[in-house]
């Protein structure tokens, strides 16, 4: 799910991505799982963004997690990424989580859950957009 704002003149843009069990599961063997599509679709958006679009605001939630971290402290939500500019640090971070040991990573860093509530994650969403503070350089 994308969400997407302006604030002064800049793009913003959240990534509000499905954690499940199933999403870390391959349709085909040794193929990309559908946790690892987003990902690199993620990764793809940031690298465009550093080069063309810096000063626009990019965020990734995560939706069906174990563990959460969130200002409105909602279980089964994680703010991997804060609404924010850009930067390589975070396409690294996304790369943490790819592949094998990327699996294991996150199973044993944020872990999946299957209680969740999507109404909540997109109030953490609505509340990122909300926080930005319009005068940022």
């Amino acid at each position: 799910t994308l969400f997407r704002s302006h604030f002064s003149g800049r793009d913003s843009l959240i990534f509000l991505v499905d954690a499940s069990k199933a999403m870390f599961e391959a349709y085909q063997d040794g193929g990309l799982t559908p946790f690892e599509m987003a990902l690199q679709c993620i990764r793809s958006v940031y690298t465009s963004k550093i080069i063309s679009s810096y000063r626009d605001l990019v965020g990734v939630v995560l939706f069906a997690t174990d563990k959460h971290k969130n200002s409105v402290d909602f279980k089964h939500v994680y703010v991997l990424h804060d609404l924010d500019m850009p930067g390589a640090k975070r396409v690294l971070d996304l790369d943490r989580f790819t592949g094998e040991k990327g699996k294991a990573h996150f199973r044993n860093t944020i872990g999946h859950s299957a209680d969740f509530s999507l109404g909540e994650a997109l109030w953490v969403c609505s509340n990122l957009f909300s926080d930005v503070k319009i005068g940022r350089a």
